[in-house]
């Protein structure tokens, strides 16, 4: 009878445990990963994983209002919202990003604005985003990459990040993808027919 009651406890002890653990990470309120980019053909793929960060209004408030606030959460949280893979190089705004791996952040700056931030071992690249702030509500933080006119400027795209109310846009351009010749396609057209 001893070892029934021993059993009995255990197992309501587990149960205990694995219900109290269940409801207190609520997967509904955690940030998800998400990934956003393309795949250009003969030059290779971009990739954005990143956490879909639930949007925070009082956090931003504060951080608005805080200089040292804003600078702890740029840098602990931010900064680092996950990974950008780049096989090719891209220039987003006025400025050139190689082809590698970078750490991928999205800042938040004072005035209402955002900065996008890629990180290599060799150094950090930040662009500002074109910022909105009365869009319809967007209670995570997604990205997209978008054409802007596929058939007559095929390297032209859009960098989007959009959380809260906010939405951050830039240009971004495949050089690899504008009208050029091939060094092969070059040598051929300065050789004489035979």
């Amino acid at each position: 009878m001893k070892m029934f009651l021993l059993r009995g406890a255990a197992a309501v002890a587990v149960l205990m445990v694995t219900s109290i653990l269940m409801f207190s990470h609520d997967p509904r309120t955690t940030s998800k990963d998400f990934s956003a980019g393309m795949i250009v053909g003969g030059a290779g793929k971009l990739e954005i994983m990143y956490k879909g960060m639930h949007w925070n209004g009082p956090s931003y408030e504060r951080a608005m209002s805080t200089e040292n606030f804003r600078a702890s959460i740029n840098k602990s949280v931010w900064s680092a919202l996950g990974k950008a893979h780049l096989d090719f190089d891209v220039i987003v705004g006025d400025q050139e990003i190689p082809k590698g791996d970078y750490v991928f952040g999205i800042l938040l700056e004072p005035g209402r604005k955002f900065t996008l931030s890629l990180t290599s071992p060799a150094r950090t690249i930040t662009v500002p985003l074109e910022t909105t702030f009365d869009n319809p509500d967007h209670p995570y933080l997604s990205v997209d990459i978008s054409p802007v006119d596929a058939m007559n400027k095929p390297e032209l795209y859009q960098f989007e990040a959009r959380c809260g109310q906010f939405r951050g846009v830039q240009s971004m351009k495949v050089p690899y993808l504008m009208e050029h010749t091939h060094p092969e396609e070059a040598k051929k057209s300065m050789e004489h027919p035979k």
